[in-house]
């Protein structure tokens, strides 16, 4: 994570010594959802798919600290999220909630006036896994919030506390007052299983991260 932050520093500065600077907080709706992937063997395929049937998009918030660099065309913007994720289960009141630090180095592509200015945006985030927990009625089912717990006989689970996810969205930015309200929605797609469930030698699958978000924002300039 210290080497994540360093190269950011260094970013900043290079784009900060000929570009204008933009600092401020975003947060909103995070729409998440778990989903099977990665699946070995036939007992692994069958167990992807179940999962796939189990789970269901649950709602949960995003926000933090965003900065931007560059000019009209072409910029660059780190932001530091904490993310709330998860699922429900179907047919019942129990949800998955996972919690995240996000750092997103993003790019945003586009223009405007000096009013109102749109950008297309994409870039990596890397994502560091906080904490977990099975909620049944909104109590917490105990042990469900330790890592790598085994969840049955001849199973292995193994939590992976690291994500790297691809983002792509739109960006609105309307001037208001000393800087810029932003319109962010966008779509997240987490590339790492973050639990892996083996089992066997030859069979298993694991679960990975699929987000929808919709953030307002403020950005002052400098």
């Amino acid at each position: 994570m210290k080497k994540t932050l360093l190269v950011i520093a260094i970013t900043a500065l290079s784009f900060s010594a000929f570009a204008q600077f933009q600092i401020g907080l975003k947060g909103g709706l995070n729409l998440t959802k778990l989903k099977g992937a990665y699946a070995m063997g036939t007992f692994g395929e069958a167990a992807k798919d179940e999962t796939n049937k189990l789970y269901e998009m649950k709602s949960g918030l995003g926000y933090g600290v965003v900065m931007s660099m560059g000019n009209d065309g072409f910029r660059f913007q780190p932001e530091f999220m904490y993310m709330q994720r998860g699922a429900n289960i179907k047919d019942s009141k129990m949800e998955a909630r996972t919690n995240y630090f996000d750092t997103k180095l993003l790019f945003n592509v586009g223009g405007g006036n000096e009013a109102f200015k749109i950008y297309g945006q994409f870039g990596p985030s890397f994502n560091f896994w906080l904490s977990k927990g099975l909620y049944d009625n909104g109590d917490l089912v105990p042990g469900s919030d330790e890592w790598n717990k085994d969840s049955g006989i001849l199973v292995k689970v193994s939590d992976v506390r690291f994500d790297i996810s691809v983002l792509v969205g739109i960006e609105g930015r309307l001037k208001m007052g000393p800087g810029w309200l932003l319109l962010n929605p966008r779509y997240e797609l987490g590339l790492l299983p973050q639990t892996i469930f083996e089992m066997g030698d030859d069979d298993g699958y694991g679960i990975v991260n699929r987000d929808i978000s919709i953030n307002l924002g403020y950005l002052f300039e400098f």
